[in-house]
């Protein structure tokens, strides 16, 4: 699910000097342009583009925090095919939902993606790539259909933190281009969406009988972040470097919990309760 922690553990397995991770400045534009200066002008772009975002809606740091050279979700290489839940977090236009809903699924939108990504790794290449999105729960059939040597790590929280915390998200986003939120509604349909997504993947999950997920769970993230990626590396067998630990080190000094302000919510607010949340996540619960 969205909202599990998958962000803090995205910044820290992206400081494996080995791993390639997609930067925010690349999503919008993958391919590198030319440049008089030694700087990327993406950079700058995605800068002044962050700027305004955080001055339009100054409480998103405090939820999603993003950095212009960062990594951030690779779901938004799938902006480009025009089916990501990014576009449902910031608006709420019912009519693409659904029809998102009806067609995320399809390959030739992940056959899409690793194209993007390739293209990517032609710029810069390293030993694996580190992605991240809570979108491909929707779609595990096909991301094992085009990476059939993907390794997973399936993050797991609390749903009925999980899922105020992607409403919260969302209202705060959808402010942006909205005069109205209506946070009971945004309740009702993140809870919808995101147990809908969550047994889809669980569905794909009991026919793969591979050794290619791991679970992690939010507290034990929290609360012993470098083991927890230690343990990732060992299950996957991965090459675990000292470099790399010294790098989670330094960026886990470097931005402590709620470094932008703690992050408020509750189900209540946006019309829902923690058993109505759980109810509908027997599966996990």
């Amino acid at each position: 699910m969205p909202r599990t922690g998958s962000t803090l553990l995205q910044n820290l397995l992206a400081c494996d000097p080995a791993a390639r991770s997609l930067r925010y400045y690349e999503s919008y534009t993958p391919v590198k342009v030319k440049a008089e200066t030694l700087e990327d002008p993406r950079i700058r772009t995605a800068e002044l583009q962050l700027r305004v975002m955080n001055r339009l809606a100054p409480g998103l740091t405090k939820i999603h925090a993003i950095h212009p050279t960062g990594p951030e979700e690779c779901s938004r290489l799938m902006e480009h095919s025009f089916v990501d839940t990014l576009f449902e977090i910031r608006n709420w236009v019912p009519e693409y939902s659904e029809w998102l809903h009806a067609n995320e699924s399809r390959r030739h939108y992940y056959e899409e993606y690793r194209t993007l990504l390739q293209l990517l790794d032609m710029e810069d290449h390293q030993t694996h790539w580190m992605c991240k999105s809570p979108r491909h729960l929707t779609s595990l059939e096909n991301l094992v259909a085009v990476f059939p040597n993907v390794k997973l790590v399936w993050t797991h929280r609390d749903p009925a933190c999980a899922v105020p915390s992607v409403a919260s998200l969302s209202a705060e986003a959808s402010a942006i281009g909205s005069k109205h939120v209506d946070k009971t509604r945004l309740g009702n349909f993140w809870l919808d969406r995101t147990s809908k997504a969550v047994h889809r993947g669980l569905a794909y999950r009991q026919t793969d009988d591979s050794n290619r997920y791991v679970d992690v769970e939010y507290e034990d993230l929290v609360e012993a972040p470098i083991r927890t990626v230690q343990q990732i590396y060992a299950q996957h067998r991965y090459t675990y470097s000292d470099e790399f630990e010294l790098n989670m080190k330094s960026w886990l000094a470097e931005h402590p919990k709620n470094q932008h302000g703690r992050h408020y919510y509750s189900p209540e607010e946006y019309g829902l309760t923690p058993e109505q949340i759980r109810q509908r996540f027997p599966d996990i619960h």
